[in-house]
């Protein structure tokens, strides 16, 4: 398992050599990317990296600042993914968009067993607390 650890902000510079390392692998079941400062483009190089990966089980992207194009990228490159099982993508930066792109591709994906969610504000902009639709 690759784990940059706490704090370690790797960002969106780094998030392309990671992909880059990541092309082609084999062997990498855990990624591990939680507090790492990624953004909409590192997570587009690193979807794209991941697109048609067949040995990733766990994915940790949470408490980043990943937005609406990011997660646009990321379950677009997520489509088709067939050994993805545990995600995790608590206290990104999604609007209504975002979730929407989440609950599309969830229609779709027959393996996921496990996803980790949590808001930084409720949908209508309210910072009291995050209240998801149920779709």
């Amino acid at each position: 398992m690759i784990y940059p650890g706490q704090g370690n902000a790797i960002g969106d510079e780094g998030a392309r050599l990671l992909a880059d390392a990541l092309r082609g692998n084999t062997t990498l079941e855990r990624l591990n990317l939680q507090f790492t400062r990624l953004g909409d483009e590192g997570t587009r190089v690193l979807a794209d990296a991941l697109r048609g990966n067949t040995v990733l089980t766990r994915l940790w992207l949470g408490k980043n600042k990943i937005g609406d194009k990011g997660a646009e990228r990321l379950f677009d490159g997520l489509k088709g993914n067939t050994t993805l099982k545990f995600l995790d993508i608590s206290w990104v930066q999604f609007s209504a968009e975002g979730w929407a792109q989440l609950a599309d591709w969830l229609q779709y994906n027959t393996t996921l067993t496990f996803l980790g969610i949590s808001v930084r504000e409720g949908l209508d902009g309210d910072k009291s607390g995050a209240q998801l639709p149920l779709w």
